[in-house]
């Protein structure tokens, strides 16, 4: 079942970094 972590991975390294930021700005809220 690591097709699935791969195409987490894959969807996080093709955000730009401001998306980056804004996720882990809202996980800290």
């Amino acid at each position: 079942m690591n097709y699935a972590d791969e195409n987490s991975h894959k969807e996080i390294t093709q955000q730009t970094p401001l998306d980056i930021t804004n996720k882990l700005s809202e996980e800290k809220d």
